[in-house]
């Protein structure tokens, strides 16, 4: 559950807040076991985002955003309090640029970057002890701590923590601002997650006040590494309410 609010500071610059309340039941029904009760796990968290918007009166020109999410409390499924986990505090950056042709074609690339902002998890050594303590270790950071320790404990340095980035880049055709065409790739490195997937999609502007959306994920990879939502179909209407200015 979320409750936001956005603010234009200038003609090119905005800034957003969100405040969010989670409840993840993913343990519900598993039983009690070894003096370890499975719960519901509760946590609070925020967004803190920036716009800046530099496109002309033709709508031609750069836009960028920045965002941080998720910040907030660890989220625990037991009655363990050091079995706390963090929620994904994400970074994310995008940036755009319009251009627009006889004020009826506009052509959009886009280009979106997002690093996860939790601890790098340690790696198994075989040895119970060994990862006991090294879990236990990596459950202790503050959450503050995890932000900061994130972008430079990959086990590979500086080269390894750039492979924990993921990139989507895509493209959008507009005609009239009445009828869209688009595309786009995500891409994440083979070492941390390796999902790669394309989409394209459409949207129509039925009229001044709503919008109708379609996108379609499309199949790839194989195996494990075969994307759950291929073939996924997803569409969206969107209605713009009008407002009194004072």
């Amino acid at each position: 559950m979320d409750i936001g609010y956005s603010r234009k500071l200038s003609d090119r610059w905005g800034v957003g807040a969100a405040l969010r309340y989670i409840n993840s039941n993913l343990a519900r029904g598993l039983p009690a076991q070894s003096g370890v009760d499975y719960r519901a796990g509760n946590t609070l968290a925020g967004d803190i985002s920036f716009f800046f918007d530099g496109t002309d009166e033709y709508g031609q020109g750069l836009r960028a955003g920045l965002s941080l999410s998720n910040l907030g409390g660890k989220v625990s499924y037991t009655n363990i309090e050091t079995e706390q986990e963090y929620i994904p505090a994400n970074f994310g950056l995008g940036v755009g640029y319009n251009f627009v042709f006889e004020e009826q074609h506009r052509l959009m690339f886009a280009l979106d970057i997002n690093k996860l902002m939790v601890p790098t998890p340690p790696v198994p050594s075989g040895d119970p002890d060994v990862d006991d303590a090294n879990l236990a270790e990596y459950r202790s950071y503050g959450v503050v701590q995890s932000w900061i320790k994130s972008w430079g404990d990959a086990p590979g340095g500086f080269s390894e923590e750039l492979k924990e980035f993921t990139l989507s880049f895509g493209a959008e055709y507009a005609y009239q601002e009445k009828f869209f065409v688009r595309g786009g790739y995500y891409y994440e490195h083979p070492t941390k997650g390796n999902r790669k997937y394309a989409t394209a999609g459409f949207g129509l502007r039925l009229w001044d006040k709503a919008m109708l959306d379609f996108s379609y994920l499309i199949p790839s990879g194989t195996g494990t590494n075969r994307n759950p939502l291929s073939n996924t179909l997803r569409f969206g209407i969107t209605f713009d309410f009008p407002y009194m200015d004072q």
